[in-house]
């Protein structure tokens, strides 16, 4: 009975991070490159899959960034 919901907030956190990550944080973890608007749809599914990961890697990168 639980596991639909979990199943469903992580599907929502995968989309919120992936839609993120498309408009914000792929230029930012690839500095001195233009993301132009086709990469960034096809971004969009291989991030809400990997959300975790990318997640991981996008909060890395900007603490190591803010030194």
């Amino acid at each position: 009975m639980f596991v639909l919901p979990l199943f469903l907030l992580y599907l929502a956190a995968g989309a919120a991070v992936a839609l993120a990550f498309a408009a914000f944080g792929a230029s930012r973890l690839l500095p001195g490159t233009r993301v132009s608007l086709g990469a960034r749809v096809l971004l969009i599914p291989g991030a809400f899959l990997l959300w975790p990961l990318v997640l991981l890697r996008w909060i890395v990168h900007a603490r190591g960034a803010g030194r």
